[in-house]
């Protein structure tokens, strides 16, 4: 239900202190209480984590990159479609299955293959080995030069992979562990940029501080986290540096 306008919460985020793991309480300082508007919570969801381990120099950068435009709008303003020419990978699972001769003969990147950041050689992979899939799986087959994201991360960053084609491969099948992206000419030049900024450092401190699934314990880019990084507006001109 949405909050009334005055609706608020009081955020206690105890800081961290040298000697904490030796003592019995938890101090708690003025500071450390604050009161949220639950509406601004809702337009502004990088603030949960910004109270908690931020600082207001973190507020005003996030607050700028939140009204830049997200992965997800500038993919579908380029008329780059889920279902058609994005999508999660495919699901085999052990229930209810379905046909998957379209898939044969096409290279696939399994959830056990090594990951790699910035590119990936389609040369290296093998081709799909199932004749079925689950019933309820995507069937999206990616026209190459195409991006590869992985809800894992490499090394503690992002792993985002280009796919180029080669001259005898030009498709690609992912599996669930993957978001795929393609970028059919003329947009295969953007293909580079985007996977620059998502391999980024901007990219890495935007998901730990807007994503529940990135953090201390859990180290995980879900598909949302990854449509959800801002783009500059300058990624659209071929001629400017970004």
């Amino acid at each position: 239900r949405k909050p009334s306008p005055n609706a608020a919460l009081q955020y206690i985020a105890p800081k961290w202190y040298p000697g904490i793991r030796n003592r019995d309480e938890i101090l708690l300082s003025s500071s450390d209480i604050q009161t949220l508007p639950q509406q601004l919570l809702r337009e502004n969801p990088f603030i949960w984590k910004t109270a908690f381990r931020g600082s207001p120099r973190d507020s005003r950068l996030l607050g700028r990159l939140h009204d830049l435009r997200t992965l997800d709008t500038l993919l579908s303003e380029i008329g780059l479609l889920t279902g058609v020419h994005r999508g999660r990978g495919i699901t085999f699972g052990k229930g209810e299955q379905k046909d998957a001769s379209r898939f044969q003969g096409v290279p696939f990147l399994g959830g056990d293959a090594p990951k790699r950041r910035y590119s990936l050689n389609v040369d290296d992979l093998p081709l799909f080995p199932r004749a079925t899939v689950a019933s309820r799986s995507n069937q999206v087959i990616l026209e190459l030069p195409a991006l590869v994201l992985s809800r894992a991360l490499l090394n503690y960053r992002p792993c985002a992979s280009l796919v180029a084609p080669s001259r005898d491969r030009t498709r690609l099948v992912i599996s669930q562990s993957y978001y795929g992206i393609s970028f059919p000419c003329p947009l295969s030049w953007l293909a580079y940029r985007v996977n620059a900024l998502l391999n980024s450092k901007l990219a890495l401190y935007w998901a730990f501080m807007t994503s529940p699934a990135l953090g201390v314990d859990r180290k995980l880019i879900e598909v949302e986290d990854w449509l959800g990084i801002p783009i500059p507006e300058t990624i659209l001109e071929q001629s400017a540096e970004l």
